[in-house]
């Protein structure tokens, strides 16, 4: 026995998977709605009639056309129209007038009130979207955290309120109307007031004497 055959009967088996397992994982394969899957078949076999890309208005009662052409059964054939005649797409063919078409091409013309009938439906549709737009941005708006507004902060990490002051201009005050005005000196006295004033204080004295 070689290296290579050695390594090769060594190395491990993977555990084959259980029958539960198996089962499981089928169970988590997204499943097809039998509509849709039933138009999936007409589509491949008519892909110029049954198109969700570029549709065309429907013979009336195309349905028997197609049991006689013999290729589906009759519960396929109604599933796939019900499928095809609700799509967002096919009615806005229909609104839109023209040829009808059937297996054999053209086959008469979309009625007057067959467009009508189609445009309201187009409407219909058009505003439930709307609604559903709408209600999903608000529910996305509620959902999303509010911006806070950003403090400056100082070289601790702390909210710096010295800064948030000195960034508000600041108020020029009046000055005041009340200032104190400098006291003017007096005028010195001539010698006439000085001694006028000296002659009061001896009379003054002498008649305090005069009462003892």
């Amino acid at each position: 026995m070689t290296d290579q055959d050695t390594a090769t009967a060594e190395k491990p088996q993977a555990p084959a998977a259980s029958p539960e397992a198996t089962t499981a994982a089928a169970d988590q394969t997204p499943k097809v709605h039998p509509n849709r899957a039933a138009f999936d078949l007409l589509a491949e076999q008519y892909p110029d009639l049954f198109n969700l890309r570029a549709p065309k208005p429907l013979q009336i009662n195309i349905h028997v056309s197609l049991a006689e052409d013999g290729k589906f059964s009759k519960t396929k054939i109604r599933r796939a129209l019900n499928f095809y005649v609700q799509q967002y797409s096919y009615i806005k063919s229909v609104a839109a007038g023209g040829a009808r078409f059937g297996l054999q091409g053209e086959a008469g013309e979309v009625k007057p009130e067959d467009a009508e009938h189609a445009k309201t439906r187009v409407a219909e549709i058009e505003e439930r979207r709307k609604a559903k737009r709408d209600a999903r941005r608000k529910t996305e708006q509620a959902a999303r955290p509010k911006a806070k507004k950003s403090r400056p902060m100082n070289a601790e990490g702390k909210p710096n309120h010295a800064k948030r002051k000195a960034d508000k201009p600041s108020t020029p005050q009046a000055p005041k109307s009340n200032a104190e005005k400098p006291t003017e000196p007096a005028a010195p006295e001539t010698p006439a007031e000085k001694e006028a004033r000296l002659n009061e204080k001896l009379a003054s004295l002498a008649n305090r004497f005069a009462k003892h």
